[in-house]
């Protein structure tokens, strides 16, 4: 594989995976964000697993391809976002060609190529949340950036329905980042946004479910199976999950108010995580929370980040008899 990558860049004149054309997700010609995601994410795994098996030299070698990929990566994206603002478009090469999608992670999770302190993405998800979302979760027919221009130059009609279709798991680019950029309460709102145009049994669809007009899906029927496979990942990432650039476990990223109501309780059983199995439980009450937390670690990490939700106060704290810092 990393071969052929090097085969397919040596004949690109970025030095990136070469232009492709038009097909499913971003519909684009021209050389998509997503495969540069990917592409570094890939060559990190084979750096990582490599380094696992005793390969060093193999290693070596994948490490240097990541770089130099990075960073001939990183001038065409920041040439582009100067001409958006700082929003991540699907291509490199025109900002208001193709559909959101990888990029609307701003390419944190699960790629880890951008830290969540790069304003680029901040700006990526606010775009996306202003302008490509309808009925609080995501559409499927343009880019943020290109409603956002369309919008300004002829203004909105709010008394007509927005003419695009709603698009169910793709919400959780957005969701994923959130966490990871600690705003708990928009994750918490899309969240529930997306539960709410979910069936009885929670399951989702995919797209071509017109914005703001009735529940016809057309001939893309739910149940889909990759909207439940996001689903369960966000659930899971809200209550316990990995930072792609930082080995740190974080637990409860993103709760919402009714979870912890007073005599309510929080639990997470035996979570496979890369640290190892943990558990926790926070049992709510009026004047405050119990939180335990159990592990087995097979990689103790150095601390663990425990989210206040941003709708609490914190008076004090104690670890294990010990008041503590927040």
């Amino acid at each position: 594989h990393v071969g052929k990558l090097e085969a397919e860049r040596a004949k690109d004149p970025w030095g990136l995976w070469p232009v492709s054309g038009p097909y499913d997700n971003e519909r684009i010609t021209g050389h998509y964000t997503g495969h540069s995601f990917w592409v570094l994410r890939g060559l990190k795994d084979a750096a990582e697993l490599a380094s696992a098996v005793g390969k060093d030299e193999d290693a070596r070698r994948f490490q240097a391809i990541h770089d130099d990929y990075s960073a001939r990566f990183m001038v065409r994206l920041k040439a582009i976002t100067e001409k958006t603002g700082g929003y991540i478009p699907p291509g490199l090469d025109d900002p208001l060609a193709g559909m959101d999608w990888e990029n609307a992670s701003g390419g944190v999770y699960p790629f880890g190529v951008l830290a969540v302190s790069d304003p680029m993405v901040k700006n990526t998800v606010k775009t996306v949340r202003d302008y490509a979302y309808q009925e609080g979760i995501m559409t499927y027919e343009h880019n943020a950036f290109k409603v956002r221009q369309a919008r300004e130059a002829g203004g909105a009609d709010w008394s007509r329905p927005a003419h695009t279709v709603l698009h169910h798991y793709e919400t959780f680019q957005v969701l994923e980042t959130l966490l990871a950029l600690g705003l708990d309460r928009e994750a918490v709102t899309d969240f529930y946004s997306f539960l709410v145009h979910s069936g009885s049994t929670h399951t989702g669809f995919e797209f071509d479910v017109w914005a703001w007009r009735d529940r016809n899906f057309h001939n893309n029927y739910p149940p889909h199976g990759w909207c439940a496979a996001r689903y369960n990942e966000c659930l899971r990432n809200m209550l316990v999950r990995e930072d792609p650039r930082e080995p740190v476990p974080h637990l409860a990223s993103a709760l919402a108010p009714g979870w912890l109501e007073a005599g309510r309780r929080v639990r997470v059983t035996g979570a496979p995580t890369d640290f190892g199995a943990i558990s926790y439980t926070i049992e709510a009450a009026a004047d405050g929370a119990m939180v335990r937390i159990e592990a087995q670690w097979r990689k103790a990490p150095a601390s663990l980040r425990f989210r206040i939700p941003w709708f609490m106060d914190l008076r004090g704290a104690t670890v294990d008899g010990r008041a503590v810092e927040a």
